[in-house]
């Protein structure tokens, strides 16, 4: 552990945790991001299906994740 963190204790820990859960609910955002902005383009019916479809898994993720996080 670092001198910080021996130094502040709680506080380290609590960032910590922050940052971790922060790059948890990053990668299902820039998941989603990314298939949206794909859905964007003249694409055909089977590829929008399967954006959006990895759309709603990545926001299920992501409400999966909030709700561990709220426990």
């Amino acid at each position: 552990r670092s001198v910080h963190c021996r130094l502040h204790g709680a506080a380290c820990h609590r960032h910590a945790h922050f940052h971790a859960a922060a790059h948890e609910l990053k990668s299902p955002l820039t998941a989603i991001q990314a298939s949206a902005e794909l859905l964007q383009d003249d694409l055909p019916l089977e590829d929008q299906q399967q954006f959006a479809t990895h759309i709603v898994q990545q926001g299920q993720r992501l409400q999966s994740l909030i709700e561990r996080m709220l426990l």
